[in-house]
């Protein structure tokens, strides 16, 4: 793997790809693409963007007004802070549990407990679910 600098920072708009490591700091404002593998967690803070089209193996941490796309897979623990926002596409997946208390629309698949709000399950979606709540 390709280790990527400790806490990198994000403050304009990039793509990140083939295999990188290590906690991720969208700012305010800015987007995000993965296109590979990244294992660390990403934390995208107010109006941050984060559209994941490889794979995030780590947590993430939506800001409020921040917004995650998943077309290809999320593995690890979600959190949906206030007015933020993750959706789920029809090829995508996540895996691990998931703290929403923002909007959570799932077209895709995904396992793991949700706390908090109840998610959006479109038709068509995949719940491999341990439950709502705890």
């Amino acid at each position: 793997m390709e280790p990527v600098p400790y806490e990198t920072i994000i403050d304009t708009d990039q793509t990140l790809g083939g295999e990188t490591e290590g906690p991720i700091t969208v700012k305010t404002g800015a987007t995000l693409t993965l296109v590979g593998a990244h294992e660390g967690s990403v934390a995208l803070e107010s109006s941050a963007t984060l559209v994941v089209l490889g794979i995030l193996r780590g947590g993430l941490d939506i800001g409020s007004l921040g917004t995650a796309v998943v077309r290809g897979e999320v593995s690890g623990p979600i959190e949906i802070r206030v007015a933020g926002t993750l959706v789920v596409e029809e090829n995508g997946a996540v895996t691990g549990d998931v703290s929403n208390f923002g909007s959570f629309t799932n077209k895709g698949v995904r396992e793991g407990y949700v706390e908090g709000r109840t998610p959006d399950d479109r038709p068509g979606a995949t719940e491999i679910s341990h439950g709502h709540g705890r």
